[in-house]
């Protein structure tokens, strides 16, 4: 989707109200026969697998446009330009909650990423070197991919490239399963 500039911070507020203990965005306005004021602003749509709550703001102009919710959360809740990229602190981009969103920019959105779907080692940063036999453990950073080791075994590797990363400044939930965001897990629970 598009990042397009949103409107004023007093248009916004005449158009929404939100709640930032639940995440909640609700429209004001009805104009819409399809919006209710009981039912919560939008709908949740798949953008490039990950789900993420759209609304239906208003321009000046008198024309529509279907935004992210959680960059519409930010001008209401800074009265700002929201920045290019808003992190999901847990990493489920539909809690809305104003405690689970700060700036994404710089790098940290993707410090909090989980493990990428097309890993086969099932463990982030560690892949199998054929021409040495050995697991190699990897990260990047700043654009430059690093190579921190040849180890025997994978869960060494795992646990060099987790520890590294942590060093630099990713977040503890960085490189896990998506299925385990949702719970504490301890450094065993995420190697294999």
């Amino acid at each position: 989707m598009e990042r397009i500039e949103l409107p004023g911070f007093q248009d916004l507020r005449v158009q929404f109200d939100y709640d930032e203990d639940t995440g909640r965005i609700q429209y004001r306005k009805l104009s819409n026969k399809a919006r209710r004021a009981s039912s919560e602003a939008g709908h949740v749509a798949d953008v490039g697998g990950a789900l993420y709550r759209v609304v239906a703001v208003e321009y000046p102009s008198g024309k529509s446009r279907q935004v992210y919710a959680h960059r519409v959360i930010w001008k209401l809740m800074t009265a700002q330009e929201p920045p290019r990229e808003i992190d999901h602190i847990n990493g489920n981009t539909q809690d809305n909650r104003w405690a689970n969103m700060r700036d994404g920019s710089g790098g940290a959105n993707s410090k909090n990423r989980a493990m990428p779907k097309n890993n086969t080692s099932g463990a982030c940063g560690v892949v199998w070197d054929k021409a040495t036999g050995f697991w190699v453990a990897r990260m990047g950073l700043g654009g430059v991919q690093r190579t921190l080791g040849y180890f025997e075994n994978k869960e060494d590797a795992a646990r060099a490239a987790r520890s590294e990363r942590l060093k630099n400044g990713f977040t503890e939930r960085h490189g896990l399963p998506k299925s385990g965001l949702d719970k504490p897990q301890t450094l065993e629970d995420t190697l294999v």
